[in-house]
């Protein structure tokens, strides 16, 4: 009698709907455990590879870093004029850029000069510091003979473009390069030629950065220079060349 009521209750209706839900919870339960378990398999794998990764971000980040130290950034050349005492400078200017063969310069020659002094005082071309002043101080304004000024800053930028290998007016990189130097110094041409093979805004901020460290000083040049210039580039000016080249023959 006993084992027909234990039978009776094993074919139950009730006792099937507890096994099914049995095994339904074991289900839901296996899961989120084999969930966990690929999930640990995976963060050990990380792990294990975790020097190689953080290598490869190690590089990833250089190479960021030297792009951008090597790469020549936007330039805004939108052109300012020009001031009258600059301008009464144009056949000096041509005079010195015919002698020292980079008369197809005398535009960028004056964009120099308006940046340096806007064409004022006796030491337009801010030349007093380079080498080729044999005549004055080296210091800021130290030249007091305009013309001289003139001659010195000329000879000085033409010496920056052979330095920076400035194939023509065109060589964009080349004379970014030969510009920054003519306020840095021609050392800053090699350093940069040398360590990114061309002029960049980054690059220049570095140069000055290590100058103002080495030296102990607050400021070293100007690291935005190249763009300051250019706002005061302007074209047009080969007919006043060429008139320019007859006269001075």
């Amino acid at each position: 009698m006993l084992k027909q009521h234990r039978l009776k209750l094993k074919n139950s209706p009730v006792d099937s709907k507890i096994n099914h839900n049995v095994f339904s919870a074991s289900k839901v339960i296996k899961k989120p455990l084999l969930f966990l378990s690929k999930t640990l398999n995976e963060l050990s794998k990380l792990w294990s590879y975790g020097t190689g990764l953080i290598l490869i971000l190690v590089i990833c980040l250089f190479i960021g870093v030297f792009g951008s130290l090597s790469n020549n950034n936007n330039i805004n050349t939108e052109n300012s004029p020009l001031s009258a005492e600059v301008l009464a400078y144009e056949g000096i200017i041509t005079q010195y850029a015919i002698q020292y063969g980079i008369e197809e310069y005398v535009p960028i020659i004056e964009a120099i000069m308006m940046q340096e002094s806007g064409g004022k005082g006796n030491d337009p071309m801010q030349a007093a510091e380079c080498g080729f002043n044999t005549k004055y101080p080296h210091v800021p304004n130290g030249i007091e003979d305009p013309v001289y000024s003139i001659e010195v800053g000329i000879q000085n930028f033409a010496n920056c473009l052979a330095t920076a290998k400035v194939l023509n007016i065109n060589d964009n990189n080349n004379l970014y390069l030969a510009l920054q130097g003519y306020n840095y110094g021609k050392a800053y041409i090699t350093w940069a030629y040398d360590l990114f093979g061309c002029y960049s805004k980054a690059n220049a901020k570095v140069y000055s950065d290590n100058k103002k460290s080495e030296l102990k000083i607050k400021v070293f040049g100007d690291p935005e220079y190249v763009e300051h210039v250019l706002r005061y580039y302007h074209f047009g000016n080969s007919n006043i060349i060429e008139i320019a080249k007859k006269n001075w023959k």
